[in-house]
Order: structure tokens, then sequence, then C-alpha cells
């Protein structure tokens, strides 16, 4: 997938064999780790707001202190934000995902709890009220989605922890495998992990690293989910197993995001019916048509010729003897049952002509007789078709206009461009 980058006309910036999917929820994007997603979903709630949230989040002493800025930078706003282009420390990913874990409220990291003297005085206890930096519902509905990137359909399904004690947690792998990350944590402990080299960027892949035996690279799902796992499961021995609050449903309607300038917002405005062919009318078997598709209304097809309307007695037509080189002769005509009678037999053909001799006369007095007519469905008349339109009501759309969120808007509660979830969006 590729984005255009802001302020840089004609530049995109290209995600290389990244996994991108259709229209999912945000919680199928997280623990399917779709980074086309998530590239996409930091412009829509806007970079700014997204640098802002990571310093609130990561809070600590020891982010940039002492730090040059030819050693580390700052974040920045920069398109590439949610696939790693910033550099976090694993201190820096802990402390964040502390705050998750402690329902948005953040807690600086510290290393010493508390001092004491040989005869058991306390000299110092750490204190540390926290700051609330995250909604709690949104907080906890966090944690609720980023358990699933350890259960059945996640990322990291293959690294649960010991005695199906709850925990949340995201894979994280940089472009080409030159770095990986796995953060996890449980109500009591956050952890990072993070695998790539100090150096420089080295692609940790099986043909560079030949120490890899189990998998052809490494990714935030496989070793560093591994070493989490290694880690937390004899560092909560002891510890009692519990689970976060349940989130509260949510009190509004769901809705699709969508990212101005590339995805436009359109409205039905009106329905046309438009003709896209033609199709075989005037009864008998019709074409089939294709789902979706409406055809007019046939009118019911005509009585076969010679037939009554109904209430009306029907009288069997009558047909004379083949005409003759002699005057035929005709009885009187009689009254052919009704059409409730069955008809009577037909005549035997008259004797073929001799050879040589004129045809024989028919016999005087010969009573014409009625003949059975074919049902509808059996005659062998060929039947004109008209065609007959094949036709599919279609929406006809309006764009709507809509504009990305402004560097300035910092709130975290300001709103998001979004639509109802059945709201048509294209793309521009």
């Amino acid at each position: 997938c590729s984005f255009p980058i802001p302020d840089q006309p004609g530049e995109e910036f290209e995600i290389k064999d990244a996994v991108e999917g259709g229209l999912f929820t945000l919680e199928k994007n997280t623990y399917d780790s779709i980074n086309c997603a998530y590239v996409r979903l930091s412009q829509i709630v806007g970079l700014n707001r997204v640098v802002d949230t990571t310093y609130r989040m990561a809070e600590s002493p020891y982010l940039y202190k002492g730090q040059s800025s030819d050693d580390r930078r700052a974040p920045q706003p920069l398109l590439s934000f949610a696939t790693g282009a910033n550099e976090l420390s694993a201190l820096d990913m802990a402390a964040g995902a502390q705050t998750i874990a402690n329902e948005g409220v953040h807690h600086d990291p510290y290393y010493v709890d508390r001092v004491e003297t040989i005869g058991g005085q306390t000299l110092y206890t750490h204190s540390d009220g926290g700051t609330p930096v995250l909604d709690r519902d949104a907080a906890l509905t966090t944690i609720d989605i980023l358990k699933k990137v350890l259960g059945p359909d996640g990322t990291a399904y293959r690294y649960p922890l010991a005695g199906g004690r709850p925990a949340a947690g995201k894979t994280g792998t940089q472009q080409d495998n030159t770095n990986a990350t796995f953060v996890g944590f449980t109500p009591q402990l956050s952890t990072a992990v993070w695998i790539g080299d100090p150096d420089g960027y080295t692609e940790m892949t099986r043909a560079n690293v030949p120490e890899l035996v189990d998998f052809d690279a490494v990714q935030g799902g496989r070793y560093p989910a591994l070493i989490w796992k290694t880690f937390m499961d004899p560092a909560l021995a002891g510890e009692p197993s519990f689970d976060w609050p349940a989130p509260p449903p949510p009190t509004r309607y769901p809705a699709r995001l969508f990212l101005p300038g590339q995805e436009c917002v359109t409205r039905i405005v009106r329905y046309e019916t438009q003709v896209i062919g033609y199709g075989i009318g005037g009864g008998g078997d019709q074409q089939e048509m294709p789902r979706g598709f409406v055809t007019p209304d046939r009118a019911p097809a005509p009585p076969p010729p010679g037939t009554e309307p109904s209430g009306q007695t029907t009288v069997a037509p009558t047909t004379a003897a083949p005409p003759t080189t002699a005057p035929p002769t005709t009885a009187p005509p009689t009254t052919a049952p009704p059409t409730t009678a069955p008809p009577p037999p037909a005549p035997p053909p008259p004797p073929p002509a001799q050879p040589g001799n004129s045809p024989s006369p028919i016999p005087p007095n010969t009573a014409a007789t009625p003949v059975p007519r074919l049902p509808p469905e059996q005659t062998t008349s060929p039947t004109t078709r008209a065609p007959v339109p094949i036709t599919q009501v279609v929406p006809i759309y309006d764009e709507l206009t809509a504009t990305t969120i402004s560097p300035e808007v910092l709130d975290p509660l300001a709103p998001m461009p979004s639509v109802p979830v059945r709201q048509p969006v294209r793309k521009c």
C-alpha cells in the first residue's frame, strides 16, 4: 500500500510486503497487525495527536534526558510513525504499555521501591499517585482488543502465559525484518522485548543470522514474544491471577473512519433505472435474469387463436374433406357436442388414387367431423417474441467535503472524520 506524503506533492510513502486487508473492524486490524490500516488510521487520528499521546503515555525521567539530538531525536509526526520510524527504547515501550495496563493512569518508571536500614527502619518509600492520561473506558476497550493478540487468531498466538493468566500485548516487525518487538502486560507487570542490531539496520533472516533454526526470520510474534513469555511466567509466579474489568458497552453507533483526500464520502441523492440489455419476451421460457435486475411487468399472454372467453361453450371447428375434381357433396351441418364431451373419432383417410385413373370421389353424404385441437403448449406454430429490456436500479451519488485533522488540534476527544458504517465511501 502507498500513501501521499503530506507537504510533498507527488511523493508517496510505500509499505512493501505488508499485509493489507479489506474493510475490517479496528479490533481485527489490531490482532492481525495490518500495517496499512494503521498508517491510514494514524493520519485519520492526526499525526500530531499521535505524537502528543505517545509522550504522555511514555513520559519518564529517562525519556531523552541527557541525550543529544544527534544520538536520539524526539518523535516526529511522520507518515511512517505507525510502522516504527521513530526510535523508542524498550523502556519507553514498557512505560507506555503500563499506562494502558493501569486503565489509563500513567506512572513514571522507577528503580528503587524503598530503602530500609539493617534494623528494618524504612528510610524511603517510592510514591506516585499517577497521572490520568487516557479515558478509562478507552483503556479497557484497548486492553480487551490487545488480549486477542495472544489469542488463537492473533500474531502472538504461540505464547500465551502459563495457566491461562490474562495478558495483553502487541507484536511489531519493521520492514525487511530489521527490528522486532513484543510489548505485553498483565495487571501487575509490563514488559517490552526488542531484538535488533544496535549499530544498524541488519535484516534478521536466516541468510544473515545462521542461528535461526525454527523460523526463517525474526518477527515480533516469534522470538520477542517467546522471550517475553519466558521472562513473565517465572516473574509472576506466586502472584494472583486476575483479569481487568470488562469494557463498558459502546454508547455510540458503529462508525466508519475515512481519510479525507484519499477517501471521498458520498451520499445517495436518487436512484435511476438503467437499461443494461435485452431479454426475450412474449410468453414461453424467458431469459434468466441476474439477481438484482428487474424487468417490466408483462401482460398476460393472449388466448390461442379460435378460443373464446371463459363462460361460453366452445364449439369444435368443422373441417370439410379435401377438394376433388368432382364437386364435393356435404351433408347438412351437424352440431358437434360441447367441449365437455369427448370429440368423435376422425374418419379414415380416403383411399389412394389408382395409377392412371382419376381420383376417387368421396362417398356421398359424408358428414364433416370435428378435429381435436392441440393444447396451446403443444402447438408447433412459430411465435414472435418481442425483446424485453433488462434494467437495473442504481444509486446516484453526490460527494461530501471533509478535511483532515489540523496539526494544532491535540485534544484527544476532538472528533475524527467518520460516517455511519453503511455510508458509501469511495476512493477519490
